[in-house]
């Protein structure tokens, strides 16, 4: 039997742009953060891992808090790259035309080309990203203006170097302790774990406080009084 185009297109389910959306929030919220190992340097808004360091180019880790922003720079000569990691990154540039933001979230990558006027800011949440410059671009960089640039005291505890479990663990994104075994198995072992409600009652013939321990329900097991012992 023939089968109409158009009634496959008509019974085909369009996708929810809401649910879309949902999705991609919890995909963000849980992507997995690259937390690397090595000397954590304090800067202004966070801190820095150093990378390769070469004659011509170096890169390095860079992590920025939550509510913080670098001053608006400006570089005649050279060119910068910015990879996020994690979080979003927020980039305005100003090229002459009034300025511009955009939003880069994880997987996203921010070229930076000379002459371009810019300022990296963050919101809510800490924000990862991989850095690849000139060697000497941060020190011939321009400060144009600070009067945006917001700071945060970075807590001791993120200057300290992680584990090599710590890195591991958050790199692969496990947000909490794998258990092991079924669910099935998980529901047996409460089962067993449950417990008959007693109460305590006076032992018939003994005096002062010595009570035993009586279970109120009654067996399921069929007994008559003339076989009891």
């Amino acid at each position: 039997m023939a089968t109409n185009l158009g009634d496959l297109k008509r019974k085909r389910r369009q996708p929810d742009p809401r649910k879309i959306k949902k999705h991609s929030d919890i995909m963000r919220r849980t992507a997995a953060s690259a937390t690397v190992g090595g000397t954590r340097e304090r800067t202004e808004t966070g801190f820095v891992v150093s990378g390769f360091k070469g004659k011509t180019f170096e890169t390095y880790y860079e992590t920025m808090l939550a509510g913080t922003s670098t001053p608006d720079c400006k570089h005649e000569k050279k060119d910068r790259t910015i990879r996020i990691l994690s979080g979003a990154l927020f980039v305005l540039t100003d090229e002459g035309d009034g300025e511009n933001q955009r939003t880069a979230l994880a997987g996203d990558e921010i070229v930076l080309e000379r002459g371009t006027i810019y300022r990296l800011a963050t919101s809510k949440e800490n924000v990862e990203f991989f850095v690849c410059q000139s060697a000497k671009y941060a020190a011939t960089l321009e400060i144009i203006s600070d009067s945006a640039f917001v700071t945060k005291e970075v807590p001791d505890y993120l200057l300290e170097d992680p584990s090599l479990a710590g890195r591991m663990y958050k790199s692969k994104g496990l947000g909490q302790t794998r258990r092991r075994g079924s669910k099935a198995k998980e529901q047996q072992l409460a089962m067993q774990k449950k417990t008959v409600a007693i109460t305590e009652e006076p032992i018939p013939g003994r005096q002062g406080d010595v009570t035993a321990q009586v279970n109120p329900g009654p067996s399921h097991g069929k007994f008559d009084a003339e076989g009891a012992g």
